[in-house]
């Protein structure tokens, strides 16, 4: 599959709420192909192959991917520590049955225009007009002013496919 592809499949699943946000998205995906992946021949990556990354294939996982099942879930709360807040991510979506009850801690917010301006000529950005193009949500973790949380935080991913971004 080529990166076409998993971005049409992509932005079809996941599509965000600001026309702006979507066009900002669309551009990242634009310089992206314009570019390229960075190479050896570029004094910021000369030691730094990404052959195998470029050979992966890369596909948006399936409804029926993204839902653990009751058996997973349990064996996942078992390895949850609970001298942690802990926050689930499975294939990059929050689960609030695992995640610990935070709001005033964790906000998950929409993707904005804002959040796509950066500098895309830069050969150190040119892996982040990937990433942004397959930005769905943004995790913004924050304290509010003289509060003090009672615990660390830990942030757990979960992938439940071998074949998914």
């Amino acid at each position: 599959m080529t990166w076409e592809n998993t971005y049409q499949n992509f932005k079809i699943q996941s599509p965000l709420s600001s026309i702006k946000a979507n066009e900002s998205r669309q551009k990242s995906f634009e310089s992206f192909l314009s570019q390229g992946l960075p190479t050896k021949k570029e004094e910021a990556w000369k030691y730094t192959s990404l052959t195998k990354f470029k050979d992966m294939v890369w596909t948006v996982p399936d409804e029926t991917e993204s839902h653990l099942t009751h058996e997973q879930l349990r064996e996942i709360s078992k390895k949850l520590p609970s001298d942690f807040i802990n926050f689930v991510f499975v294939n990059g979506t929050l689960n609030s049955t695992l995640s610990d009850d935070a709001d005033d801690v964790l906000l998950l917010t929409e993707v904005e225009e804002a959040d796509f301006l950066f500098d895309t000529q830069m050969t150190e950005n040119r892996l982040l007009n990937l990433a942004q193009t397959f930005l769905n949500k943004k995790i913004n973790l924050s304290i509010p002013k003289n509060k003090t949380i009672a615990k660390p935080v830990q942030i757990v991913f979960v992938q439940t496919s071998k074949k998914s971004i």
